[in-house]
């Protein structure tokens, strides 16, 4: 176990603002103070206020950009002094998932109780060279010759350049369903509240404008729009795969959104919001595999889009119209592009070994691409030109993939400077005045004072870098991927492919966490007893704590190397909230308890050999039962650490699910005080009556199902899923068993099927409403239903980029929360 610094939590209530934790491991306090938790008393929510730390004190403000003149900084290499962070040093050496950045004074965040694990869980060559004599026409009109050069560029498979710079979208296995209706508005059952996590994967997916406010970012196939001061959010829904990149007109009245291709049939999807109102003003699509970046004109009357490797086409749209005035098809990938500040119309590309500037010229309707190619000095010895900005007249700053920062001087269309600025390919680039800011695949985020430069373009070739010098540096979590920053560049945002938005600011010389969620696959959503937290679980091995209230991240446990497969909250013990305990199984087998109100891990077992799948408390608290993929049960006590009582009933299947509920004792003719089941990727369920105290467990009820019958389009089995119906704990809600695609109820009392309900697919996911006969199911093809069980009426939604792996009802059922891979979305219940 590493014990890591206290750093104090900040706060910034609303839904939206998410500050996940460094690596470290301190009491919960305040997030206003640094006061220590209050000793547990007998007073439960009590104990639960000192838990979240939010109640009661104000909302985060996002500092106002500064009118002064940026100060001067010095280099710094490490945290500043006198700063609440401190670096640490752990034996067991770094890690990505519990890495503080460095170089800068970290922000207060959320509680980290990080462990590590031994063990646990290429790319193509570029194109060919350009040929300049090849010069696109009008309206996407080729040449002979340049048609030619099409045909040859599609006759290669399109292999993705070696820059991490290109978006490659996430693996699906499943597309959207067709015909999803949608509830008629006004009507809807559900209302789509908080989206929690940033889309890590995309390029230029962040906007923000300090002078209005606007602060936008993606998530999924989701644009959120986010009020940085209160948290609240808006979502614009309408993309139906993940987006790739963002653009913001620089009136601020427009954004533009693209996201790639659904299927072979389909091609890109770009959307054209209108900001103020946020809806969605037009649908563009011309490009056949994914946008690379977007690109409004100097005066918002034109946007350039950019195709990706595969698809390696340059369009360009009238935004009165919303028509295609012309299109280029370019022989080699190209990583990223900028208008010229200065120059009316010109348009400058990097990519393999060169510096491209495209002038747009315009005879009446017509406008027409004319392409100048300058190659990179061999003296500079960069391969690949993979991000660009401009700065002062007449410079233009190019990032290359081996980390070198070139200067051209593009008056005399030459480059007169260069310098080694990181160890990485830089991806992110962005210069104002006499500052530039560099981002890389190295993680590294770097401030660099280039006010010297106009006068080295003076000097020609002579020109040396020894006046360029770097003012601060900062590791952050992950490759930078994207950045805006205010003009004075003392303050701005950053995403990075961790998927966390980091406000940075310079001047004050901290960086805070503002948006994060998992960065990987979310495998649960469990509650507290009194709803005033939940907490989830994923791949990348994290238990986070969330406080409801706000969705901010309160505490986060983090096992390295393994993933977190399962998570279950204790029930009310004897009014004890000290006993406030959470159970988790990982993929080595190991299952551990987290005391939530002490912030520490009290237990780590290891009750199976594979790893687990499912995982429950008994009634009164005192007992977990937990399943694994070979299909063993297994009954421990936490407070022994024993496991006492292995079942092998369900083994050669998975456990995909258990579990528990209280019952009278003798109901259904035998004797225990807890009722539970466990299900299995074999059709098979089985129910048992328990007294865990007395050690005795006995079969209430076996029920086996045939095999699923499978679409063509199904590659595997949806999972077995079964729950006791909250609204009659006689009966047993089972889907994904059977043949046919349904919701079956099953009466224990009867020992019979009472009910049936259709479903368009198999679930893969179900929850019930503790209060409101409402049952919600998540579908492989990526659709939500809400369905009432007693009329039968149901409704769907959307918004989801990939299969709704997971769907949970808070225990007041006001609040129901899904997730598809990493994303997590939470619903407010409006009709319950």
């Amino acid at each position: 176990m590493v014990l890591l610094p206290v750093l104090r939590v900040p706060v910034h209530e609303g839904w939206g603002a998410r500050h996940p934790s460094p690596s470290v491991l301190c009491p919960l306090q305040s997030l206003s103070t640094a006061q220590p938790l209050p000793s547990p008393g007998p007073n439960a929510s009590q104990q639960e206020d000192a838990l979240a730390g939010t109640n009661g004190l104000p909302r985060r403000q996002v500092p106002v950009p500064s009118q002064a003149a940026p100060p001067q900084l010095s280099i710094c290499a490490g945290p500043l002094d006198g700063g609440d962070g401190t670096s640490s040093v752990s034996d067991e050496g770094p890690s990505e998932e519990s890495h503080s950045p460095e170089g800068l004074c970290q922000a207060p965040g959320p509680p980290v109780l990080v462990q590590k694990e031994a063990g646990g869980a290429g790319d193509g060559a570029a194109g060919g060279p350009w040929d300049p004599s090849v010069l696109p026409h009008p309206h996407g009109q080729p040449s002979k010759q340049g048609a030619w050069s099409l045909r040859r560029a599609r006759t290669q498979p399109a292999a993705r350049p070696d820059a991490y710079k290109h978006f490659t979208a996430r693996y699906k296995a499943s597309l959207m369903a067709k015909n999803v209706s949608s509830p008629p508005a006004g009507a809807e059952w559900l209302h789509l509240k908080a989206v929690v996590g940033y889309n890590g994967n995309g390029r230029a997916n962040v906007i923000w404008r300090p002078d209005t406010g606007f602060f936008a970012y993606t998530c999924g196939c989701l644009v959120v729009v986010e009020d940085l001061h209160s948290g609240s959010q808006q979502h614009w829904l309408g993309h139906s795969e993940e987006i790739s990149t963002l653009a913001l007109s620089h009136d601020a009245q427009v954004l533009a959104s693209a996201s790639g291709s659904s299927g072979a049939a389909s091609g890109c999807q770009i959307r054209i919001w209108d900001v103020p109102g946020g809806s969605c003003q037009q649908l563009l699509s011309h490009h056949c595999t994914a946008v690379q970046a977007l690109a409004f004109s100097l005066d918002d009357r034109l946007l350039v889009t950019l195709g990706d490797y595969g698809d390696r086409t340059l369009a360009l749209w009238s935004m009165a119209t919303y028509e295609l005035v012309s299109s280029a098809h370019l022989p080699e990938p190209v990583h990223d592009m900028a208008f010229n500040p200065w120059g009316a119309g010109e348009l400058a590309c990097v990519g393999q070994g060169a510096l491209t500037l495209w002038l747009l010229q315009q005879r009446g309707a017509d406008i027409s691409l004319q392409v100048h190619r300058e190659p990179i000095p061999e003296t500079v010895g960069a391969g690949e030109l993979t991000s660009l900005c401009y700065g002062a007249e007449p410079l233009l700053y190019c990032g290359s993939n081996a980390g070198q920062v070139c200067v051209w001087d593009t008056s005399a269309s030459r480059c007169f400077l260069a310098w080694e600025a990181d160890d990485g390919e830089i991806g992110v680039l962005l210069c104002s005045g006499s500052r530039l800011v560099s981002g890389s695949n190295t993680r590294r985020l770097r401030l660099w004072a280039v006010g010297a430069v106009a006068e080295l373009r003076r000097k020609g070739s002579g020109a040396r870098s020894s006046s360029v010098f770097m003012e601060r540096e900062l590791t952050l979590d992950g490759a930078v991927v994207s950045a805006v920053f205010h003009d004075s560049m003392d303050m701005g945002v950053v995403g990075t492919t961790a998927g966390t938005l980091w406000y940075v600011s310079w001047a004050e010389g901290t960086s805070t966490r503002l948006i994060s969620g998992h960065r990987s696959k979310v495998n649960e959503v469990v509650f507290s007893p009194s709803e005033s937290h939940c907490a989830t679980c994923g791949d990348d091995g994290s238990v986070r704590v969330w406080s409801l209230s706000s969705m901010e991240l309160v505490i986060q446990f983090q096992v390295l190397n393994q993933s977190c497969l399962c998570l279950a909250w204790s029930p009310p013990s004897c009014g004890r909230p000290e006993q406030q305990h959470m159970a988790a199984g990982y993929s080595d087998g190991t299952l551990r308890v987290f005391n939530v109100s002490r912030i520490s891990m009290e237990l780590k077992m290891h009750p199976h050999l594979a790893a687990l799948t499912a995982i429950t408390f008994s009634a009164d608290g005192q007992t977990i039962i937990s399943g694994d993929k070979d299909g063993l049960v297994a009954v421990s006590q936490p407070r022994t650490g024993l496991t006492f009582r292995t079942l092998s009933d369900h083994r050669g299947a998975p456990i995909s699910t258990i579990r528990s509920t209280s019952k009278e004792n003798g109901a259904f003719g035998v004797e225990g005080t807890d009722l539970w089941l466990a299900a299995s990727g074999d059709q098979r369920v089985s129910v048992w009556a328990s007294d865990w105290l007395r050690d005795c467990c006995e079969l209430v009820d076996w029920l086996s199902f045939p095999a699923p019958i499978l679409t063509e389009a199904s590659d595997c089995s949806p999972p077995s899923l079964a729950a006791f119906c909250p609204w009659d704990r006689t009966l047993l809600v089972c889907a994904g068993l059977g043949p046919h695609p349904e919701v079956v109820f099953y009466s224990l009392c009867l020992k019979q099927v009472v009910k049936k309900i259709p479903l368009p697919f198999f679930a893969v996911s179900l929850s019930l409403s503790p209060r409101a006969h409402f049952m919600a199911i998540g579908f492989a093809e990526r659709v939500l239903r809400l369905v009432d069980c007693v009329s039968g009426a149901a409704q769907e939604f959307a918004g989801h980029d990939d299969g709704v792996q997971l769907c949970r009802f808070a225990p007041s059922a006001s609040l129901l929360f899904t997730a598809a891979h990493n994303e997590i979305l939470v619903w407010e219940v409006t009709d319950c």
